[in-house]
């Protein structure tokens, strides 16, 4: 126990302190027990040295709590029963509801305490700080997965384009067009010019003068199959200032070999 604080007095900043950093390290620990976000960054945020963990047991010793008054009433809550894993990445669902029933007792505790709105010490608004921007990437990188697995996803072979999972949806793709489709995959982002587009299918250094026209009646006919085959409202390409796949609103990948 820390010297200078009589025995049974509680140290309510430190309380406040280690009830707000053990609440956001459960939030942390439900995005990777849940969505199974950022796990490796999450452990290096928590294991660091001055990092949560560190910073946790210090507060909890700093806090001179009654292990009894917080516990459960089986066993009083000492400092082992806070970290049921070695690692954020290790968590399961029993020890996800530990840590989640620990949380809740803390915030009884502290309420129970008066300690809500106790200063919070420097050091201790930075790791949070720090935690909270690891937890926003954490809800980020959540809804871009959600988002992507609602797209239909396409897939791109050496000889066409099909829905995953799907044989008799697909459009057989060959000669330029495949080429092309191919080359846009490879792009991604980079828009491919309607003169790239014609050389490519051309088969010839030389491009027409109605060139444009070609290409983009060309890749009309493109969306046209592929929505008809796929069955799918969506477009394969789009046109941004040149030619890109459909990678807003489709999630395409492509099969080697």
């Amino acid at each position: 126990m820390p010297q200078g604080r009589p025995p049974g007095i509680v140290n309510k900043e430190a309380l406040n302190a280690l009830t707000d950093l053990y609440y956001l390290f459960s939030k942390i620990v439900w995005q990777v027990h849940h969505k199974r976000t950022l796990p490796e960054e999450s452990d290096i945020y928590y294991l660091r040295p001055g990092g949560l963990k560190d910073l946790i047991q210090k507060y909890y010793e700093l806090a001179t709590l009654d292990p009894e008054k917080v516990g459960s009433h089986e066993e009083p809550l000492t400092l082992e029963h806070l970290f049921p894993f070695r690692t954020i990445s290790q968590v399961n669902e029993e020890s996800w509801q530990q840590i989640s029933d620990i949380c809740g007792r803390f915030k009884e505790y502290n309420n129970a305490q008066g300690a809500y709105g106790a200063p919070t010490p420097q050091g201790v608004l930075e790791v949070l700080q720090q935690g909270n921007q690891i937890l926003d990437k954490q809800k980020l990188e959540a809804e871009k997965v959600q988002s992507e697995s609602k797209k239909p996803t396409v897939l791109i072979t050496s000889i066409g384009v099909g829905v995953m999972g799907s044989a008799v949806k697909y459009y057989a793709l060959r000669g330029g067009r495949l080429k092309a489709v191919l080359k846009m995959f490879d792009n991604n982002t980079e828009p491919f010019s309607a003169k790239a587009w014609a050389r490519l299918v051309s088969r010839t250094n030389t491009v027409s003068s109605d060139f444009a026209q070609k290409v983009s009646s060309d890749v009309r006919d493109i969306n046209k199959r592929f929505k008809e085959n796929l069955q799918l409202d969506e477009d394969l390409i789009i046109n941004r200032n040149g030619y890109l796949l459909n990678f807003e609103e489709l999630n395409i990948q492509k099969q080697e070999g």
